[in-house]
């Protein structure tokens, strides 16, 4: 008996265990959502307690959803009752339905709203599991499925199978509920005139609540002539039927022709990464003379003598940045220049550190920067370590106190050719893009994306929320930007830079100051449960930082921090119990051990 008791409830926690994986966390409630014309089910959402969510895709009528009941009780919604299949004609997306059904304890409720996402395609993936646990777990866990993709007025443009599906990034994917993912599909597909291939990338700008500096940053790069520039569109992605939010559907950064249009025979494709993470995931890469890591991204087929033989390439371009000569026989000068034009006039996070791609042309016989890639965290991005100061330089510092970063726009920045052509391309080409982007993109990107970014915000945050704020601060933040930048270039003012480093676990700040007169800002750093901040003191001399002192060379300043006092003595007595604990284990072990040996 005791036996049959204990295999039952092994049965029991497994079911139990297969029906919360089939269902997704969708609330336990006995009606499911179909689209009538599409045949795609669209799952529950609990936003809280006594709410659920149905997300609608653009260009689905509400006539066009059906609801089923899947109980033999009666369902009603909004007074009528749910018989078998009822069409939702006459309900209105944003109105609260009471909904009520037959539950365990006599007639349950809940309030059921209709939320739709109208003005971009809509992406349905689904995966062989049925579920996206097995990707989340790992990011490197991959699984097969399928693509089906419309259009926002529902019209289908593509269905096909793909033939892997896997996570992809690292500060988004290791900080975010929301995750990015790589395609592969099985047959190469043009998706929505990006042209025709079979790897993709869903970017979930997590941390850009605007949705917009991604897309914005690679519309200016094509804009301002970047070769191969990915192209990017906004798409509503649902995985197995569950709505996962607003993504940007990117080209990915390959040699390809569709993509990189290079030749696989001497030409390569690289990127300036984190060394650790390269060595982690286990992606081929090499070390410049100057200990710079670079991922090879292609050609995929590359052995040790193909990378070595570029490896020696790169390291001459390298030799020619730091020793300021003969740059254009070595690099394709232009390309260089938008580069780090993209990175200072959007204040990049990653600028000359990481996610900066650079390709070799064999049939030009340069090195070019580009294509660009990950600008979700610039452009004055909310996130606590972006640099937010309008008024500074990011690009070009000698150090940024990062290991492993590069040095080579530092260098450029002061050759006097780069420079030239620096000032040239802002004034003529990136100025009028950025006055286009500020004066007329911004609003139209907003006019696009408004339902479908309200609907990621009420997903993730639990409040639908628009971006036309967050517009509105990229705006401002760009203008500002574009008057600091423009003293700089073009009307000759000098600038002291300031750099801050608020210690561990802080971001850099940066600041431009004209000489002769006081840093305006600091961050505001506060106690930690730990450590005490005593204030900011000046790397040179070592002495507490003056504020009201003017600014003649540049500066660098750092946080001074102080443990508290007797946190040491708390710490020592949370550890104190377990010590003990440990030390009794160890007595009554060792008694153990010592009568074992006497036979006892």
């Amino acid at each position: 008996m005791k036996k049959l008791c204990v295999l039952l409830a092994i049965l029991l926690g497994i079911a139990a265990a297969l029906l919360a994986f089939c269902l997704e966390d969708e609330p336990q409630v006995p009606v499911s959502v179909w689209l009538r014309e599409e045949e795609e089910r669209i799952r529950l959402w609990e936003q809280e307690a006594e709410h659920v969510v149905v997300f609608l895709p653009g260009g689905v009528a509400m006539e066009d959803v059906i609801l089923r009941a899947e109980t033999q009780g009666q369902v009603m919604l909004d007074g009528r009752a749910l018989d078998g299949e009822t069409g939702c004609g006459g309900l209105m997306p944003g109105v609260d339905y009471l909904l009520t059904y037959p539950g365990w304890r006599g007639t349950e409720s809940r309030m059921l709203r209709f939320v739709q996402g109208e003005g971009v395609p809509t992406l349905y993936l689904t995966t062989e599991s049925g579920s996206l646990e097995k990707l989340h777990a790992r990011k490197d866990n991959k699984e097969k499925g399928n693509l089906t993709l419309r259009d926002e007025t529902g019209e289908l443009l593509y269905s096909g199978a793909v033939s892997q599906i896997s996570g992809r990034g690292n500060y988004t994917w290791e900080a975010f509920e929301k995750k990015p993912y790589s395609l592969e599909l099985a047959q190469e597909a043009d998706l929505l005139g990006l042209g025709k291939a079979s790897r993709w990338v869903l970017l979930a700008n997590a941390a850009d609540p605007s949705h917009v500096r991604n897309k914005a940053a690679l519309d200016f790069a094509e804009k301002i002539g970047m070769a191969y520039t990915p192209g990017a569109a906004w798409v509503n992605v649902y995985a197995n039927g569950q709505y996962i939010g607003l993504y940007l559907l990117t080209e990915r950064n390959e040699i390809h022709p569709e993509r990189v249009n290079i030749s696989r025979n001497g030409g390569f494709l690289v990127s300036a990464e984190v060394e650790s993470r390269l060595v982690k995931q286990g992606y081929t890469h090499f070390r410049t003379d100057m200990g710079r890591a670079m991922r090879v991204h292609g050609p995929e087929t590359a052995g040790e003598t193909e990378i070595a033989a570029f490896a020696q390439i790169w390291n001459a371009a390298e030799s020619a940045i730091m020793g300021r000569a003969l740059l254009e026989t070595v690099l394709d000068l232009d390309s260089w220049v938008k580069r780090y034009l993209m990175d200072e006039i959007f204040a990049n996070v990653d600028g000359g550190y990481i996610s900066q791609y650079f390709y070799y042309d064999p049939d030009q016989a340069r090195v070019f920067a580009g294509p660009v890639w990950d600008f979700d965290l610039a452009m004055g991005s909310p996130t606590e370590w972006q640099l937010r100061s309008p008024r500074a330089f990011y690009a070009n510092w000698e150090t940024r106190g990062v290991p492993g970063e590069t040095l080579w726009f530092a260098e450029l920045y002061q050759n006097e050719t780069f420079r030239q052509r620096l000032e040239e391309i802002y004034k003529d080409v990136c100025l009028p893009a950025l006055e286009q982007l500020t004066g007329v993109a911004l609003d139209e990107y907003m006019s696009v994306i408004a339902p479908a970014a309200r609907m990621d915000s009420l997903r993730w945050h639990g409040e639908a929320t628009g971006p036309e704020a967050h517009a509105a601060q990229i705006r401002q933040y760009l203008e500002e930007r574009m008057a600091f930048l423009s003293s700089a270039w073009l009307e000759g003012q000098s600038y002291c830079q300031v750099r801050a480093y608020g210690g561990a676990h802080t971001s850099y700040a940066y600041y431009a100051v004209e000489p002769g007169q006081r840093l305006e800002e600091l961050p505001v750093l506060e106690d930690t449960e730990t450590h005490m901040f005593l204030g900011w003191y000046d790397e040179k001399t070592g002495e507490p930082f003056d504020p009201e002192k003017p600014i003649r060379e540049d500066t660098q300043i750092y946080g001074l921090w102080q443990e508290k006092p007797g946190k040491k003595l708390e710490q020592l007595g949370k550890l104190l119990p377990a010590g003990a604990a440990a030390l009794l284990f160890m007595m009554v072990l060792a008694a153990n051990v010592r009568r074992m040996r006497k036979g006892g």
